[in-house]
C-alpha cells in the first residue's frame, strides 16, 4: 500500500511565521533539525548505490567514468509550495563526472535515436570533427544496466537513487513530521494561533 501523506501548506507557512514572530532563531532551528533528521536517511541511501561500476566500460577514465555519487540534504519549510525537505544524489563533483546519472537513468525513456549527432573532438593533435553515424551504444548499455539492476517505478524511477529512496519515504516522512510537531506544539505553548 503507498504512503500517502498530505501536509496543508498554508498551515506550514503559518507555522513559520509563527516561529518567526516568537524568535528567530527557532525558526532556523526548525530547518537545522529536519536537516538532523534527514541525513541519516541519505547516508542509507548513498550506502546502498554501489562503489564499483555497473558496467566494465565506466571503470576507466573519461567523461562517463563511474565515481561514488555525492548527497545533498536540503530543508525549506514553509516556503513557497516546493518540499519540506530533500534528498540529492549526484555525481562526483571534483571530477564532474557523469556515469553516476548516466547509469541511473539510463533506458526510463526508451527513445533511442540511433544516430550520433556530429560533434568536435579534441586529440593531441588539436580539434577534429566527428561525423554523424548510427550507433546502439545507447540501447545496449540500458539492455545491459537493466539487467544487473531494474529500474523502480515501472520503467520511470532510476535504478540506485529512486529506488533506494522509496525504501526509506515512509521513515522520512514520520521523522520530518515528529520535528514539524514538536515545533507546533512550541508555538501553541507560547499561546500563538
Amino acid at each position: 500500500m503507498p504512503v500517502r501523506v498530505s501536509i496543508n501548506t498554508d498551515s506550514l507557512r503559518r507555522l513559520n511565521r509563527g516561529l518567526a514572530e516568537i524568535d528567530p532563531d527557532l525558526r532556523k532551528a526548525v530547518g537545522k533539525n529536519i536537516k538532523s533528521a534527514v541525513r541519516p536517511t541519505a547516508a542509507r541511501i548513498l550506502s546502498r548505490i554501489p562503489s564499483e561500476a555497473p558496467v566494465s566500460g565506466m571503470r576507466t577514465g573519461g567523461r562517463l567514468a563511474w565515481s561514488k555519487p555525492r548527497v545533498g540534504v536540503y530543508a525549506t519549510p514553509g516556503a513557497g509550495r516546493g518540499s519540506i525537505a530533500r534528498i540529492e544524489i549526484f555525481g562526483s563533483k571534483p571530477d564532474r563526472r557523469g556515469g553516476f546519472p548516466m547509469a541511473d537513468r539510463a533506458g526510463t525513456r526508451s527513445n533511442f535515436s540511433s544516430v550520433r549527432r556530429k560533434h568536435m573532438r579534441q586529440t593531441r593533435t588539436g580539434l577534429v570533427q566527428v561525423r554523424q553515424s548510427r550507433t546502439n551504444s545507447g540501447q545496449i548499455l540500458a539492455r545491459v544496466l537493466e539487467q544487473r539492476y531494474p529500474l523502480s517505478a515501472g520503467g520511470k524511477g532510476g535504478r540506485f537513487a529512486w529506488q533506494n529512496f522509496m525504501k526509506e519515504r515512509p521513515f522520512l516522512i514520520r521523522q520530518v513530521l515528529d520535528v514539524i510537531d514538536g515545533y507546533v506544539k512550541t508555538v501553541n505553548r507560547k499561546g500563538l494561533r
